[in-house]
């Protein structure tokens, strides 16, 4: 968790925006993907949702979860 790929956990492989999200340490560690944005589609089209950290529910609040988590199913198609 960092601002960057370089002040996160983010293992080597993993790349901020491709294939993971960095969360910035001012949000904790809590937070889910919003469905909103789409549970359907191609892996890459999912890829890219997920990907995005603009399509995360963040927060620093006392509900906040362990980790960022996926609360709905996703349809590849």
């Amino acid at each position: 968790y960092g601002e960057n790929q370089g002040e996160s956990y983010l293992p080597p492989g993993l790349a901020d925006g491709q294939n993971a999200i960095a969360v910035p340490s001012s949000y904790g560690k809590g937070g889910y993907y919003n469905c909103a944005h789409g549970t359907t589609g191609s892996e890459t089209s999912l890829g890219a949702l997920l990907n995005n950290r603009s399509n995360w529910v963040l927060s620093m609040s006392s509900s906040d979860l362990p980790i960022p988590v996926l609360s709905c199913g996703l349809s590849v198609l």
